[in-house]
């Protein structure tokens, strides 16, 4: 495991959007009947849910389709 360091965001959007998907994480699994095997297709289904960070309507995304070219925008290959 990795520590983790919390700090303040410049979007508050962004975390209702991960607030959005702890919700919604429930409507997909049932408690106790789900395990780790099961995750990364829950996973993928929450990469194909638009998201939108900013004001904005041009600025949703679908994060399986735009993620990676964002974050490599951002931070580069490295």
């Amino acid at each position: 495991m990795e520590p983790v360091l919390v700090g303040p965001t410049a979007n508050r959007s962004v975390l209702g959007t991960l607030v959005d998907f702890a919700k919604a994480i429930p409507l997909y699994l049932m408690p106790g009947a789900w395990d780790d095997t099961v995750l990364p297709f829950l996973e993928a289904h929450l990469a194909q849910t638009p998201c939108r960070a900013g004001r904005r309507f041009e600025d949703v995304i679908f994060p399986d389709r735009n993620a990676r070219a964002l974050l490599l925008a951002r931070w580069g290959a490295g």
